[in-house]
């Protein structure tokens, strides 16, 4: 076999397969949404996201930043005046194509979740497919790669929400599952097939490609480090990576993939040199990007990914045994991984990213291994394997279905906030503060191009004392000269109030001589500071 390439050429009809079988998986994560849309009401409309809500309103308040014309960023979670920064470009972007094609922001942010997982399904199996031993191994690899998941389904059935004290990681961690990945975040898509299409390219050019080739490659890591800037760690991890498989094959430094590697990594790290500048010098920034994303203890991944981590000793031992610089590549990376998730950085869980490929690629050989002994068994064996790694995202699907069916209120918007989100996108703007409760706040932005001082765990700077001060705001007993100081300070121009607020004290924004009405719809006011505290 010759180093790095399939023992089996792609074909006409592989591809064919692959991508029907892409196309089919991306229907079946747009049907739940679907289903919500298909619920709506005109007193409740579906918000358009059932996981992880206040991540993914805020990337649609992203997109309302953009579409309201904005190219650089601000939080919109955070009152306090801040400089904008060059961040979150793909949403930015994504906002102003949902203006030029006419769309509301949550379909333009469905359409782009479709179509990239539809590409990333294919760059995957294109990536896997330049390292696979043969055709069967990689099909399998693809299957396990865009469908795994872990054990969370057994706790879920047990009526126990956690893992070892942890939420399953399948749940929490996008990097480390494409299904999950494929069911809620287009950037992240996006991201992953710029990495791998960089790999390939760094890859190809160590084989014995132009410098061109390598220019190609370190332009996809250029993008995908501004859409997700960690990511460039990984990248350059792969190529050091690659350089050690390429070095072990040949028992000589490979400079043709040193240089690619350079040269390619090389363009991922500005966009990272860039973001540590401004989170070291800027006093909004430098709190938002202390957010700890770390790894759990390593029991927890050692349960999560117990099942294909045996399967794979199997196919690490085959693969030991040949001198196949691809697949040992795959195998570094495989070993690699557990370092990753440990590096010195508050963002340790996102360096598990694409390390399902790895995984997956030495689990399929473990396991056609294993079908080689009981060869009868093929489809029992295979069938079983899928069923056990897939059956959390079963179960989560069929309880998002159960959640839309119950109405549950944080998948919907009730028709006062609604209208009143309209009007302030109509009549107010990003030098416009609303006071509203953190449920209210995390949805708003994402309706209307405004700043609101509560609403995301993360951009939200000081979030507890946020969401204190804004119950201290409906208290009964706290001062008028309080509050008039409260909306001073943050440049809160607006308060809304509804439902949500009215669960927080009795304090009724009407009965203040500094508020004026502007709208009431349904159980809903939206009040203006009519006096300058």
């Amino acid at each position: 076999m010759a180093a790095g390439s399939a023992v089996e050429p792609m074909e006409r009809g592989e591809w064919r397969r692959v991508s029907r079988w892409s196309l089919a998986l991306v229907i079946a994560m747009l049907l739940p949404y679907g289903l919500g849309a298909a619920m709506s009401t005109p007193d409740q409309r579906f918000g358009g996201l059932l996981i992880g809500l206040e991540d993914q309103y805020s990337y649609l308040a992203k997109m309302v930043q953009g579409a309201h014309g904005a190219w650089l960023f601000q939080l919109p979670y955070t009152a306090t005046p801040h400089p904008p920064i060059f961040l979150y470009t793909f949403y930015l972007l994504l906002g102003k194509v949902s203006v030029l094609l006419g769309l509301p922001h949550v379909v333009t942010y469905h359409a782009a979740r479709a179509v990239l997982g539809f590409i990333t399904l294919l760059v995957i199996y294109r990536f896997i497919a330049e390292f696979a031993p043969d055709r069967k191994v990689r099909l399998l690899a693809w299957g396990l790669t865009a469908l795994m998941g872990g054990p969370g389904w057994v706790a879920m059935l047990a009526g126990q929400p956690t893992l070892l004290d942890s939420l399953p990681l399948e749940f929490i961690v996008p990097e480390g599952f494409t299904f999950l990945m494929l069911y809620t975040l287009p950037h992240l898509l996006l991201a992953r097939s710029l990495l791998l299409l960089g790999a390939l390219g760094v890859w190809r050019a160590g084989q014995g490609g132009s410098i061109g080739r390598g220019l190609i490659a370190g332009g996809a890591w250029l993008v995908m480090s501004i859409i997700q800037p960690i990511y460039s760690a990984v990248a350059l991890t792969l190529a050091a990576l690659m350089v050690l498989a390429r070095t072990i094959e040949l028992r000589r430094l490979p400079w043709r993939s040193i240089g690619a590697g350079a040269l390619a990594g090389a363009c991922a790290v500005p966009m990272v040199l860039y973001v540590m500048s401004v989170f070291a010098v800027d006093p909004t920034y430098g709190p938002w990007s202390q957010t700890a994303i770390t790894s759990p203890g390593p029991e927890l991944y050692a349960i999560t990914f117990g099942l294909p981590l045996l399967l794979a000793l199997g196919g690490a031992r085959a693969v030991l045994r040949r001198r196949s610089a691809g697949e040992w590549f795959l195998l570094l990376w495989l070993a690699a991984g557990p370092l990753l998730v440990y590096a010195p950085t508050n963002a340790q869980r996102r360096l598990i990213e694409s390390w399902q490929i790895p995984l997956s690629v030495m689990a399929a050989i473990g396991l056609w291994q294993l079908i080689g002994r009981w060869p009868r068994a093929r489809r029992w064996l295979v069938g079983l394997v899928m069923a056990l790694l897939s059956m959390t995202y079963v179960i989560m699907i069929g309880y998002h279905v159960a959640a839309l069916a119950s109405r549950w209120p944080p998948l919907f918007q009730d028709a006062g906030l609604v209208k009143a989100a309209e009007w302030l996108d109509a009549h107010a703007s990003y030098a416009d503060g609303v006071l509203a409760a953190y449920d209210t706040s995390t949805m708003l932005p994402a309706l209307a191009g405004v700043r609101v001082m509560t609403g995301h765990p993360s951009e939200t700077i000081d979030s507890p004392l946020r969401r204190a001060e804004v119950e201290m705001f409906f208290a009964e007993q706290t001062t008028d000269g309080w509050r008039r100081d409260l909306l001073a300070r943050l440049r809160l121009n607006y308060v809304l109030y509804g439902p949500r607020e009215k669960q927080l004290g009795s304090f009724d924004p009407a009965s203040a001589p500094y508020f004026e009405a502007v709208l009431s719809a349904d159980e809903t006011t939206l009040y203006r500071v009519a006096v300058e505290p």
